[in-house]
């Protein structure tokens, strides 16, 4: 790793980071890489020398990957060698099941994310590191980094299980600071957008104390006559608005007694 490489990623120079430099440079390591690489090629699904460019890249080159994998798993060649292998059996013991596995590495591309499990097994790393590593080493593999940043901050968007709505979760980090935080506060205010309780602007709404006084002297009405709808009732109600609070179009009272009765019942039970 070229600690003087400038890049916008944040590198910590950790326990972590400093155990995948001793992977990386071991020997076994090297060895265990160029095999793969070779295996790729093969194949003919040999990945670019200065690796992929975009993680868009890498995933079109993935699809064609494990479509060329089970087109030759399910190919007529490979099932005829099998059952020669297995002699047609459903079950086998040990030494045929080694045949089967040398079979496989000879025949089909490597499933590299089990070859790259075992490679770490070979270092013995406890499988709560295991994904963080993993995705280092695949780095190192597919897009030629040497340069290992940490996730400075992380975001989830997931339900409640009680209320069955969306919360967004932060993650911050021991090696979090503020800048890392303001550089992805521009994406959570994006995604603030799917929360039930989002509110945009808070600012004060404008005439609002008059909408309340209308949505009660509308309420108040509609109890004196005890009806739901009537053109009559209606009427009278927008000539009493009207009376105290100017000249309002009948729509206009409706909107805001709409929006009254949507705020007036959100937080009360139905029971």
């Amino acid at each position: 790793m070229n600690n003087k490489q400038k890049n916008k990623n944040k590198v910590i120079f950790d326990d972590f980071y400093y155990k995948l430099e001793m992977i990386l440079s071991d020997k076994y390591f090297k060895d265990s890489v160029k095999m793969l690489l070779k295996k790729f090629e093969k194949a003919k699904m040999a990945i670019p020398h200065d690796g992929f460019l975009n993680q868009e890249e890498y995933e079109k080159w993935d699809d064609l990957y494990w479509n060329k994998f089970y087109e030759l798993k399910n190919g007529k060649e490979y099932k005829d060698e099998m059952k020669e292998i297995t002699k047609n059996k459903k079950k086998w013991d040990k030494k045929t099941q080694e045949k089967i596995n040398k079979f496989d590495d000879d025949y089909l591309p490597p499933i590299y994310g089990d070859y790259l499990r075992n490679l770490l097994d070979y270092f013995k790393i406890d499988k709560k590191y295991e994904k963080a590593f993993l995705t280092s080493i695949k780095n190192f593999i597919f897009f030629k980094k040497n340069n290992f940043s940490h996730i400075d901050f992380s975001m989830k968007l997931t339900k409640n299980k009680e209320t069955n709505e969306p919360e967004l979760y932060i993650r911050i980090f021991g090696h979090t600071k503020k800048e890392d935080i303001e550089k992805y506060w521009r994406k959570v205010k994006e995604i603030q957008k799917d929360l039930p309780d989002y509110y945009g602007k808070n600012k004060e709404k404008e005439k609002f104390k008059r909408d309340i006084s209308i949505y009660e002297l509308y309420k108040k009405i509609k109890k004196e006559k005890n009806v739901n709808s009537d053109k009559r009732i209606d009427d009278e109600i927008w000539k009493k608005i009207n009376e105290e609070y100017g000249d309002l179009e009948w729509e206009n009272i409706r909107k805001i007694v709409s929006r009254m009765k949507k705020i007036d019942k959100k937080f009360v039970t139905s029971k």
